[in-house]
């Protein structure tokens, strides 16, 4: 094993980060390959991201091999969230099997009597 384990809650964060971090960092890359305004450029970047479509997308070359790119860095991302939210889930229900399993034979148990009968 190279690496040890990774906590399933970094991950998550770290996906999360990373695609807020991708939004703004790619709108103004593409704001400045497009010549257009900041605003539209991390709109253009949420919309890559997200997927949505909205508006016309990028118009050069430039901008749309930057789209295309950065639709590929957001993709690992979101199966970073998506594994994470899956893992995390499981995990709570492991959780509630084992204490449930734990606590199955004492649900059994005859109860105690108070006095002892002959």
């Amino acid at each position: 094993m190279i690496m040890g384990r990774f906590s399933v809650r970094a991950v998550l964060l770290l996906s999360a980060l990373s695609l807020i971090l991708l939004v703004v960092v790619g709108g103004l890359l593409l704001a400045l390959v497009e010549s257009s305004t900041a605003m539209s450029g991390i709109w253009l970047a949420f919309n890559v991201i997200t997927t949505t479509g909205f508006g016309p997308g990028a118009q050069t070359t430039a901008g749309q091999l930057m789209s295309m790119g950065l639709f590929l860095v957001a993709m690992t991302c979101w199966f970073g969230v998506l594994v994470s939210a899956i893992e995390i889930s499981n995990l709570r229900l492991q959780r509630h099997v084992l204490v449930d399993e734990a606590l199955r034979p004492l649900a059994r148990r005859p109860k105690d009597r108070l006095f002892h009968v002959n």
